[in-house]
């Protein structure tokens, strides 16, 4: 039995992902491939997102040497689609595994995440509408508020009817 390498990832530039601090917007995707050299027998690639498996999906490629020895490299890619704050700060592992007698060589890296537009402004996590009646008459007044939760700076709210925004204080 022969110990597969250290797996190394790669974001779609090849940029080893291990030396590198990169940040990427909310709401965009992240691609990265998790590379392992070696092994006998040839191990199982495989990815876990906050310690939990997300992905065994994994290909072997085998080239000749001059020598005529075969290489080969276990390649797994994982895209995390539409990043969200929740996955601000999280640990996406990559694990080669070839035996249950040792620890599996792995390798980790962080999810940075920046908010388009400015840095410090993150939009709300949660908005309600409270007072709502589910019947309402014309000719009557009603009360209703909106909430919102986890933005910072605090929301400002505005009220729409169709494409047309509603004045505080307004008929509808």
């Amino acid at each position: 039995m022969v110990p597969p390498s250290k797996p190394v990832i790669y974001d779609t530039k090849k940029r080893d992902m291990s030396k590198l601090l990169v940040q990427y917007a909310e709401g965009t995707n992240l691609t990265l491939v998790c590379e392992v050299h070696g092994g006998k027998p040839k191990p199982q690639v495989v990815w876990f997102l906050e310690g939990r498996l997300i992905d065994t999906t994994y290909e072997v490629q085998e080239t000749q040497t001059s020598t005529g020895d075969t290489n080969s490299i276990t390649v797994n890619r994982v895209t995390l689609w539409d990043l969200t704050r929740s996955q601000h700060h999280a640990k996406l592992t990559c694990k080669a595994n070839n035996t249950h007698r040792a620890e599996p060589p792995s390798t980790t890296v962080i999810i940075e995440l920046i908010i388009p537009f400015d840095y410090f402004a993150v939009r709300p996590l949660t908005v309600q509408i409270l007072g709502k009646e589910k019947i309402v008459s014309a000719g009557k007044r009603y009360k209703t508020k909106c909430r919102s939760s986890g933005s910072k700076p605090p929301a400002n709210f505005t009220w729409w009817k169709g494409s047309k925004q509603l004045k505080t204080g307004f008929k509808a």
